[in-house]
C-alpha cells in the first residue's frame, strides 16, 4: 500500500490502523517508566505503541486515545488522578461505574484509556495481581451496561473506525474513509 510505513516490531493492529487512516507513522519518545510509576502498573505494550505512533488526535472524528503528555487535556495520568479524586470525594459519581471500582495501585478496577467525541468511555479492567489480560470495558454515552471486549486497545480503535459491524461503538457506517486528525490540526486519510 502506497504511503504505508512498516512499523518493525509493532503490533499488527497498530499497523492496520495507521494504514487505514493513511498516516505516515513517526514513533514518538514517551517516558513510560514515569507514567507507569505514577499509575503503579505496567501498561499493555499495544497501548504504548498506539500512543507512540499516533500520540494524540482523533480517529475518524470519533475516538480519542489518551496520551502520556503531562498537561495535555487527554493525559492518561492526569485524567486518572481527576477521576480518582472525583470518585473519592463525590460518592454520587460512583454509580456511573456500576458494580466496578476505579483502578488504584494494587487494587483491581477500571482505568480509562480513551473516549469518544460522543462521550463514550473506554476502560481496561485492570487486575494488578499479575494478569496479562487487559479486557476492555466500554460504556456508551447513553449509559447502558458496560460492554466487554477481549481485544487490544489498537484493535478496539481500528474496529471503531473501520468495522461496519462494530455497531455499539463503531462509526465506520457513517464516516468513510477513516481519518486521523493529529494534535496540530492536520487530517490524514488513506488515498
Amino acid at each position: 500500500m502506497e504511503g504505508a510505513v512498516v512499523l518493525d516490531g509493532f503490533e499488527p493492529w497498530v499497523q492496520r490502523l495507521t494504514d487505514a487512516v493513511g498516516f505516515r507513522a513517526v514513533r514518538q519518545e514517551v517516558s513510560w517508566p514515569n507514567v507507569e510509576a505514577e499509575l503503579g502498573i505496567e501498561l499493555p505494550k499495544d497501548y504504548k505503541e498506539l500512543v507512540e505512533v499516533l500520540g494524540g488526535g482523533v480517529i475518524s472524528r470519533a475516538a480519542i486515545i489518551y496520551t502520556a503528555e503531562p498537561g495535555d487535556p487527554y493525559d492518561l495520568v492526569g485524567l486518572w488522578h481527576s477521576l480518582e479524586t472525583s470518585y473519592r470525594e463525590n460518592p454520587w459519581s460512583r454509580s456511573r461505574y456500576q458494580s466496578y471500582e476505579l483502578y488504584r495501585p494494587n487494587s483491581p478496577g477500571l482505568l480509562e484509556w480513551g473516549s469518544s467525541t460522543a462521550d463514550d468511555r473506554y476502560y481496561w479492567l485492570v487486575d494488578p495481581a499479575g494478569s496479562k489480560r487487559w479486557p476492555i470495558l466500554a460504556l456508551s454515552a447513553e449509559r447502558p451496561p458496560f460492554h466487554q471486549f477481549d481485544m487490544t486497545a489498537s484493535e478496539f480503535i481500528w474496529r471503531v473506525a473501520c468495522d461496519e459491524e462494530f455497531s455499539q461503538f463503531g462509526v465506520a457506517r457513517h464516516i468513510q474513509p477513516p481519518t486521523f486528525d493529529d494534535p496540530e490540526g492536520n487530517t490524514y486519510t488513506a488515498s
